[in-house]
């Protein structure tokens, strides 16, 4: 399959896919066959070169119609001797590409772990801790082992190394902070949920969080100063928006409504209720201007739709927007009175 898939008159045909080659199939019954006691592991281990030959077919390396490295993997696992093995998955890493090599690091350090092998595990992974999936095999390693002050120094270093791998220093400071807290130390456990605060795009657990350590004297303006730190972007219907109304703040939180560039329509759905009057009519005003926009340039009955809609969320918002709805719909079928599907 792999030697003819490459011609036109295979690749080309759109009546073919994957499944029509039984590829799958065939490495199934491979694995069936792995298991089997009458084959020899000298057999078994020539089956997997002659698969990796095979992988390296435009087929499989460049249009991915089958992966042999799970099977191949499996052999060598099973049917190497240690020193073998572990030379084999330090070649393989060698000659990976940049983005597998990391997978090679964590194989080999499991596989040293599997086998009682703890100093020379440990210290493969200190020389690889530059690959993110190491740092956190590592870390999840000296946790089990009870050893929370070396995986915290390995997550600092971590999120020094990799700083712009988000994900990652993500995860790895919330460890840090699970790790403060099952010692229920006040002092770090704050200083990690501020930290989290600022990084995080919902920031609201940590917010709450805060809420609970800082005692209720200096809370104002620990969280003022906190706010200063953190950038929560122009949506109205932002984390800030939901601190100002659990904290009560509602001039705050109607400052933070009015500078918003979008979702202010959901966001006045929410919170119109602790708004004056004047505060909505202000708010309304730059929503009338919206929907007269989408009104004018937005035509098709999808439009109409999301249209109506959204003149049914002004509508049930406050008294405000009961009658500036009214103005609206009046005005709309003035203007758009050649519309029937309006």
């Amino acid at each position: 399959v792999g030697e003819e898939y490459g011609l036109d008159e295979v690749y080309n045909d759109q009546n073919f896919d994957c499944t029509d080659f039984c590829t799958n199939d065939a490495v199934t019954l491979l694995k069936k066959a792995m298991t089997d006691q009458r084959i020899t592991c000298k057999d078994k281990l020539n089956i997997s070169e002659n698969l990796r030959e095979i992988s390296k077919l435009e087929a499989y390396k460049d249009y991915a119609l089958c992966d042999f490295c799970d099977l191949i993997e499996d052999i060598k696992h099973n049917h190497l001797s240690e020193e073998d093995y572990i030379e084999y998955l330090k070649t393989e890493m060698k000659q990976a590409e940049d983005y597998e090599k990391d997978s090679y690091a964590v194989k080999l350090f499991n596989y040293q772990l599997e086998n009682m092998h703890k100093a020379e595990a440990e210290k493969w992974a200190k020389m690889n801790l530059k690959y993110e999936e190491m740092t956190d095999r590592y870390v999840e390693w000296l946790i089990l082992e009870h050893r929370q002050d070396d995986a915290l120094n390995i997550l600092d270093e971590g999120t020094k190394t990799h700083k712009y791998s988000y994900g990652y220093v993500s995860d790895w400071e919330k460890k840090k902070l699970e790790i403060y807290e099952s010692r229920h130390d006040t002092t770090n456990i704050i200083e990690q949920c501020r930290r989290l605060f600022i990084i995080e795009r919902d920031c609201i657990p940590y917010y709450h969080k805060l809420k609970k350590l800082i005692h209720p004297s200096e809370w104002t303006t620990f969280l003022t100063e906190l706010i200063q730190h953190k950038d929560f972007g122009t949506d109205a219907c932002s984390n800030l928006s939901q601190i100002y109304f659990e904290e009560k703040l509602y001039t705050d939180l109607f400052n933070t409504l009015n500078k918003a560039d979008i979702n202010l329509l959901s966001a006045l759905q929410k919170y119109a209720r602790c708004l004056t009057e004047e505060q909505q009519t202000i708010l309304i005003n730059k929503i009338e201007k919206v929907l007269i926009s989408f009104a004018e340039h937005q035509m098709g009955r999808n439009n109409y739709q999301e249209l109506a809609s959204r003149l049914k969320i002004l509508k049930g918002c406050c008294a405000v927007g009961k009658a500036s709805t009214a103005k609206l719909v009046s005005q709309f079928r003035i203007s758009y009175r050649n519309r029937p599907a309006m």
